[in-house]
């Protein structure tokens, strides 16, 4: 992986746990209320964690597909 890819890894399970924490409720009396909506921020910041991975899963392949047809040519 290269440092790139792997900052931008980083970076992102950075920021996604810092948003996961962020979306977690604090207990009061209106524990049902508060309980749905967390469960709908955490599932959405889920889905946001799912489209990240795809997004990054075709960055990186796009990135291997790059260097094979580098290597195929003889460039470095």
């Amino acid at each position: 992986m290269t440092p790139m890819l792997l900052q931008l890894s980083i970076g992102i399970c950075l920021a996604i746990v810092i948003r996961l924490a962020s979306s977690q409720s604090t207990h009061d009396v209106i524990r049902e209320e508060n309980d749905v909506t967390s469960c709908g921020r955490t599932e959405q910041a889920l889905n946001q964690l799912m489209k990240a991975v795809s997004q990054l899963q075709r960055d990186v392949a796009e990135l291997k597909t790059d260097k094979r047809q580098k290597d195929a040519r003889g460039i470095r």
